[in-house]
C-alpha cells in the first residue's frame, strides 16, 4: 500500500493536484494527516465516507485489498455504481478484481504508480468547476 511503499508524499501531491478527497483503510491510516482538509475518513466508517464515494465519478484505489472485513473486524459494506470508474493499483496482481472489477487494473508499486499518474497530469491547479459538495457532508 501507500505506507509500505513510502508513497505518502505522492498520494498527498496527487490529491492536492486534483483537489480530490482521500479516504484511507485502517491499514493506510496515516498516509495523509487527518488534519488535512482533503482527508475524509477511514473505511469502513460509512458515515464519514459514503457520501464521498457516492459523489465520485472516478475512484483510485491504491494498495487496497477491498477485504470484506477490515483489520478491526468491521464489515466493509462498499459498492460502486455502473457510472463510476474504478482504477485499482496494487503490487499483487491477485488482488485486482477479487471483489470489485476495475475498469483499469494496474499492477505496480504505489509510489511509482502515483508518481506516474501525477507526471501524466502535468502541472496545474485543481479544477475550479469541481463538485465540492462532498466537503459539506
Amino acid at each position: 500500500g501507500v505506507i509500505a511503499a513510502g508513497a505518502e508524499a505522492e498520494l498527498v501531491g496527487l490529491a492536492r493536484r486534483l483537489g480530490a478527497p482521500v479516504i484511507t483503510t485502517v491499514m493506510g491510516r496515516g498516509a495523509i494527516t487527518e488534519r488535512d482538509p482533503l482527508w475524509h475518513g477511514v473505511l469502513p466508517n460509512g458515515r464519514a465516507t459514503d457520501a464521498v464515494i457516492r459523489a465520485a465519478d472516478v475512484i483510485l484505489a491504491v494498495g487496497c485489498r477491498f477485504a470484506h472485513r477490515s483489520t478491526q473486524g468491521l464489515l466493509l459494506n462498499l459498492s460502486f455504481s455502473a457510472a463510476q470508474t474504478l482504477i485499482h493499483l496494487d503490487l499483487d496482481p491477485t488482488v485486482l478484481g477479487r471483489l470489485f472489477k476495475p475498469q483499469l487494473g494496474i499492477v505496480g508499486d504505489a509510489r511509482d504508480g502515483l508518481t506516474r499518474v501525477l507526471q501524466s497530469l502535468g502541472p496545474g491547479h485543481p479544477r475550479d468547476s469541481w463538485d465540492h459538495r462532498w466537503r459539506a457532508e
